[in-house]
C-alpha cells in the first residue's frame, strides 16, 4: 500500500498528513486533482458500463 499512496502521492493526487492523534500514523487525502481523477474515472465506469448494457442486453434484462 505503501508504493501505491507513494505514486499517488508523486503525481500529485493524495497528500500526507501526520495524525493529531498517532504521530506513528499518517492521514491520505485526496487532493482536488485527485478528487477530479476519481470522479472522472467513476463516469469513464459509468459510461461504460450503460454502453455495455445497451449494446448486450434487451431492455427487459437492463
Amino acid at each position: 500500500m505503501a508504493t501505491t499512496i507513494g505514486s499517488f502521492s508523486r503525481l500529485g493526487l493524495v497528500e500526507r498528513h501526520a495524525d493529531p492523534e498517532d504521530g506513528r500514523k499518517r492521514r491520505v487525502t485526496l487532493t482536488d486533482s485527485g478528487r477530479e481523477r476519481a470522479e472522472g474515472d467513476r463516469e469513464a465506469r459509468r459510461a461504460w458500463l450503460t454502453r455495455v448494457l445497451e449494446e448486450h442486453r434487451t431492455e427487459t434484462e437492463r
